[in-house]
């Protein structure tokens, strides 16, 4: 009987070590309404206490901004969003970690900048051709 208990009790362990595993399917920026915002998605969350937000002038200098806590298990995909638009960073990543304390990261991603087109202006001057910047709207 003892037996039996062990073995039932071991498989529910490996089991549990298993389900420790989300993963990040979709991570980009989106820009609307003057904001930069970061949306994650997560496939099948388990036992994750929380997302880190990093954020860097480039993928090897980056610290934590925000802390984003799990909504739970959940076996479908779960989307997160962060608004970055005060955030001075070009380099952003999520670091998952999980309940054991175990970190994995996203995929580094990069704000995009607006496309700016640059527009002969009317009123050129004598000395050479004078350019408007304009923003791509």
């Amino acid at each position: 009987m003892k037996k039996t208990l062990f073995i039932i009790a071991a498989a529910i362990s490996a089991h549990c070590s298993i389900a420790q595993t989300a993963t990040f399917t979709d991570v980009k920026f989106q820009h609307a309404h003057n904001r930069e915002v970061l949306g994650f998605t997560i496939a099948r969350e388990q036992n994750v206490r929380h997302y880190r937000i990093e954020s860097g002038t480039d993928s090897a200098h980056m610290s934590v901004v925000a802390v984003i806590p799990s909504r739970g298990n959940s076996v479908l995909s779960t989307v997160y969003h962060f608004d970055a638009t005060l955030y001075k960073g070009n380099c952003y990543r999520i670091g998952k970690v999980d309940m054991n304390g175990q970190l994995t990261y996203s995929p580094v991603v990069h704000k995009q900048e607006d496309p700016i087109h640059i527009i002969p202006a009317d009123n050129a001057g004598a000395d050479g051709e004078a350019y408007m910047v304009a923003a791509h709207q």
